[in-house]
Parts: C-alpha cells; sequence; structure tokens
C-alpha cells in the first residue's frame, strides 16, 4: 500500500487486485494488467512517481506469464492513474 498526498492510499493484493481506499470505501482499480499468481508470484508492489500530484504516475511489480517459457518473470510497469483506472500502460522492464 501506498499514501497518496490526498490522504487516500492505494492498495495492492497479491491476487492482482488493485483499490484506492477513500474515507473508509475501496474502489477497484481497472484495467490492471493480467498478474501470474502462484508461490510467491502475484501483485507485488507500488510506487508513486515523485511528482505524482500534477502527471498521476505511478509504477508497479508484479509477476507475468506473458513471456516464454513456463512460471512467472517479475515485470516493472508504468502507468497513469486516471478516473479509477490505468492508462498509458509502459512496459520498462521483464526479467526472465
Amino acid at each position: 500500500m501506498i499514501w497518496l498526498p490526498d490522504g487516500s492510499m492505494l492498495v495492492t493484493k497479491k491476487s492482482g487486485v488493485f483499490y484506492h481506499v477513500q474515507n473508509g470505501t475501496k474502489t477497484e482499480i481497472k484495467n490492471v494488467p493480467k498478474v501470474y499468481v502462484r508461490g510467491q508470484g502475484g501483485l507485488l508492489d507500488i510506487a508513486l512517481h515523485p511528482d505524482f500530484a500534477k502527471n498521476g504516475g505511478i509504477y508497479m511489480i508484479f509477476a507475468s506469464d506473458e513471456e516464454e517459457g513456463t512460471g512467472g518473470h517479475t515485470k516493472l510497469i508504468r502507468a497513469k492513474l486516471l478516473n479509477r483506472g490505468l492508462t498509458q500502460i509502459e512496459s520498462l522492464y521483464k526479467y526472465h
């Protein structure tokens, strides 16, 4: 989880679900990439862009099965959080 400048928070769950929690109400974030959940793999971590208040940028690390071979591979993405959904999703790093 991570706190936002407005006092609300973003919460990730290993299962791949991603929430915005504000005033005790949680809203699921849409358009989260497919997450490979097995063993220790799943939706792992989130960080805000240093200028999040202006650009809505976030970084996420999760397990992905989109590469060749079997099992999960660590993937880092950058995206914009807009209207309770992820947009402009960009893959920055994949470890196979």
